[in-house]
This record gives C-alpha cells, structure tokens and sequence, in this order.
C-alpha cells in the first residue's frame, strides 16, 4: 500500500539476491553465515566475521526501502535477521498463488477464467532473471513455472470450451513469449486461429 519496490530500485545484484533469497524464506530468521553461504558459496567471506559483509548489504537495504516505507524492511534480532512481521509485503509469486487458489474454490467458470487471467497476467517468467541459475533459487523457479504452464493451459483450455477464440489466440501468444516450450499453447495458437478463418 505504501509503495513498489522493483529489482531496477535495488542496483545492486547482491542486495537483490538478499532480498530475494529472505522473501522466499517465509519469514524466518537467517543468520548472517547461512546468507553469505548460501548467496555466495565460492566467495571469501571473513570466516571470523561473516556478518560484516552481509550487515553492509542490509543496511544499503534498509536505505533503499526508506524511499517507500518508514518501518524497517529487515530486522536484526539476537538469532539472526528477519523480515519485518509488522509490514504486510506481498510479492508476485504470493499474489500468483491468491489468485490461483481462488480459482481452484471457484464454481463459477467466468470468475474462474477472471482469476486465471489475473494469476498469468501476474507471472512474467523466470523468478529473478538476474539470478535464474543459482542453486538456491531453481527449485523455487521451476515450481513456478510448472504451476504457470498448468494456470495458462487450464485457462486455453476453458476459453476454447467457451469458444472465445480471440481469447485464446492473445492467452496463447501471450504464454509463448513466457515459455516458447508449451506445445499446448502452440496447438491452441494454431486451433483458435483455424477458428476464427
């Protein structure tokens, strides 16, 4: 409510693999050793004093959210750092998963094909671009992107059975320019357009 946050404000790819890395965490504490481990496996961080670099990190973290929030975007605590409990932050992946949960307890087709389109509407493919091939973000980014091609061909799916075929066809494009793998999108390309002549 107070404001967006996009990964272009951050400008820095380690404060951006921070962020990324604790929002995926579900709000638990993580200590400054577990962030530099993970994050930055095969750099030399000062065994000694790990925290060092990450407190560094977070604090350049801290300044940039300034800019959209007064309360603190991370916390420190004695076990470690955490996100702020008191801000309600919502990302893309959490919004994603609202709309296809309500999808799911739906009976309405229209309102089914409303939240669907809102969920594909949300996701924009990999997780994290900049990122896309650490080891600790491809379980994640592989998840989404199974629960993406089973929303948008779901959504193919049910807006053919409506025969809204110009609906499939921008649904259908859409999806190929997110994952030009989904055959099943090519083939609901290939069947709205043989369709509508």
């Amino acid at each position: 409510s107070q404001g967006v946050l996009h990964e272009a404000d951050l400008k820095s790819p380690k404060i951006i693999r921070l962020l990324a890395y604790m929002l995926l965490g579900s709000r638990r504490f993580f200590t400054a050793r577990e962030l530099a481990e993970t994050l930055w496996p095969d750099e030399a961080f000062d065994q000694e004093n790990p925290g060092k670099n990450i407190k560094t990190l977070i604090y350049r973290l801290r300044q940039v959210f300034s800019m959209i929030s007064e309360q603190d975007l991370i916390e420190s605590t004695p076990y470690g750092y955490r996100l702020n409990p008191k801000l309600n932050i919502m990302t893309d992946l959490q919004e994603f998963d609202r709309y296809l949960r309500s999808a799911q307890d739906t009976a309405s087709i229209t309102g089914k094909i409303d939240l669907l389109k809102k969920a594909v509407s949300v996701y924009r493919g990999n997780i994290l671009g900049s990122a896309a091939g650490e080891h600790w973000l491809i379980p994640t980014s592989s998840h989404y992107n199974l629960k993406y091609l089973g929303a948008v061909n779901e959504l193919l799916k049910t807006l053919a059975e409506l025969k809204d075929y110009a609906g499939v066809h921008q649904y259908a494009a859409q999806a190929l320019c997110i994952d030009p793998g989904n055959f099943r999108a090519y083939f609901w390309m290939i069947y709205s357009m043989y369709r509508q002549g």
